[in-house]
């Protein structure tokens, strides 16, 4: 990422590091970090979350590789946990993670079999941790 915030801080003369490394990472604040007004555990924030979840393991599951499969699906998802207010850290930082990867990617570049079952692996943790949070809410 250092050699990408020089690029981009050279091509368009900014001196600005924080718009600099939202650029190179191409996500949000809001998705990085999650949002920081009150959690709002709704049924329905509940339920979008979850089909989230359970729609982007399928999509690993069935060998979806390409950025262009894979991206919408995570960013959804990212979306979703936030609006619900998760902390999970760890394994949301992981999925923010796989979100940067897709991001350094081009549309039809794909991620190899190591990364798939890696990426999956995660989020199938993430989607333990989350069940478990609102078993504990």
């Amino acid at each position: 990422l250092v050699g990408s915030e020089m690029c981009i801080r050279d091509s368009f003369h900014m001196d600005h590091p924080a718009a600099v490394h939202r650029l190179v990472l191409g996500i949000p604040a809001t998705v990085e970090h999650g949002e920081s007004q009150a959690p709002s555990m709704s049924a329905h924030v509940v339920a979008e979350t979850t089909q989230n979840f359970i729609t982007l393991m399928d999509a690993l599951k069935l060998r979806m590789r390409a950025k262009d499969q894979l991206h919408p699906l995570l960013s959804d998802l990212l979306g979703a946990y936030s609006k619900a207010g998760s902390e999970a850290g760890e394994t949301r930082a992981k999925l923010v993670q796989w979100l940067i990867t897709l991001n350094q990617l081009s549309a039809s570049d794909e991620i190899d079999e190591g990364q798939s079952r890696e990426m999956l692996f995660d989020v199938e943790q993430a989607y333990n941790a989350w069940f478990k949070s609102l078993e504990e809410a």
